[in-house]
């Protein structure tokens, strides 16, 4: 007859070796290590997991001290202080922190999750067991997310002042309420378009030829028999899109309103240039203009944004005049990359 303790004993032990199976491969698809720290010795153990975090061969023996000279200086402070914490008889007796640890064997700094409880035995803090979770990717992904956020956030601070200068200094100088409505909704829609365009780019730089076409469909359709664009391409950083943008709106703006393609038979010839870091937007709008005043456009918010506004966040600098040879604008700036 079977030994039915013997048959027992053997059937509870495959199901405890199934169960410490089947959490051991939990705890490697987590990524997950194990530890236990004795107080009292000074002496700690660690599965296999953690030990590939620290870099350390399976083989030493591990010690407090081990555990610390892998942790990064600047959290050493931080680990001792809630160990201290979680030891101490008179606290909760948990520990979870987040800190980075620099692997022994020369591989990449992680961040490292340590999730631990404490057991007491007569007021005395006799063992440690928690776990360890390398959370290096989930950290990379927040602090990508928080750098997001933070752009985001300058983004929109830098968008509502420059929306709220648009409105103060678009007033028309004949205080035409009509005309004021319809300039301002014509910046602010450019502004708009040219924020999608950014977007749609994916924060790379913008060749001004895109923009240049972008604020002309906009206005005037798609009739690129008004405009001629000629020399290389300009790669404009995001930071400066927007105000660039701007620029080119106001003097497609004037041009239909007052200047050469209010005229029949004229159109705009746009000229770029880049050498040595340096790059050259010109616009010339050739021939007579009729009654329009020689010199420098002066008043309104577009003369004001062309001739002091863009150099100055640009960097660069500009000339902007009225001659018998016609209207011309030259921006002239410094550009660091000549792609994308």
């Amino acid at each position: 007859m079977p030994d039915v303790k013997t048959i027992t004993q053997s059937k509870n032990k495959r199901i405890l070796d199934d169960q410490v199976h089947r959490l051991s491969a939990a705890l490697e698809a987590a990524n997950v290590g194990v530890f236990e720290f004795y107080p009292q010795t000074g002496i700690a153990n660690w599965d296999l997991r953690v030990g590939k975090i620290w870099g350390i061969p399976d083989d030493e023996e591990i010690t407090y001290e081990t555990v610390i000279s892998g942790v990064h200086p600047e959290d050493v402070a931080l680990h001792d202080d809630m160990t201290a914490k979680a030891l101490d008889p008179d606290g909760n007796g948990v520990m979870d922190l987040y800190f980075r640890v620099i692997p022994r064997n020369g591989e990449p700094m992680r961040w490292v999750r340590t999730v631990a409880t404490c057991s007491f035995e007569d007021n005395t803090a006799v063992l440690l067991l928690g776990t360890v979770r390398d959370v290096t990717e989930k950290r990379k992904l927040e602090e990508h997310n928080q750098l997001l956020i933070n752009e985001l956030q300058h983004r929109v601070k830098n968008t509502l002042a420059t929306v709220l200068s648009v409105i103060r200094l678009s007033k028309p100088e004949d205080n035409n309420i009509e005309n004021y409505i319809t300039s301002l909704e014509d910046r602010l829609l450019s502004m708009s378009n040219t924020h999608s365009l950014v977007n749609r780019n994916e924060g790379k730089s913008i060749d001004i030829k895109s923009i240049i076409e972008k604020e002309f469909l906009a206005y005037v359709g798609p009739k690129k028999k008004l405009y001629s664009i000629k020399g290389p391409s300009l790669f404009i950083r995001p930071p400066y899109v927007q105000v660039i943008s701007m620029a080119i709106h106001e003097l497609i703006t004037n041009a239909c309103k007052h200047g050469a393609l209010s005229m029949p038979d004229r159109n705009v010839t746009i000229t770029t240039s880049l050498k040595d870091g340096i790059a050259t937007f010109m616009w010339a709008e050739k021939g007579d203009l009729g009654n329009l005043p020689q010199g420098q456009p002066k008043g309104g918010f577009g003369s004001f944004l062309l001739s002091k506004i863009v150099s100055a966040e640009v960097q660069g600098h500009t000339t902007y005049a009225i001659t018998p040879a016609g209207l011309f604008y030259k921006l002239v700036f410094p550009l660091e990359e000549a792609r994308k």
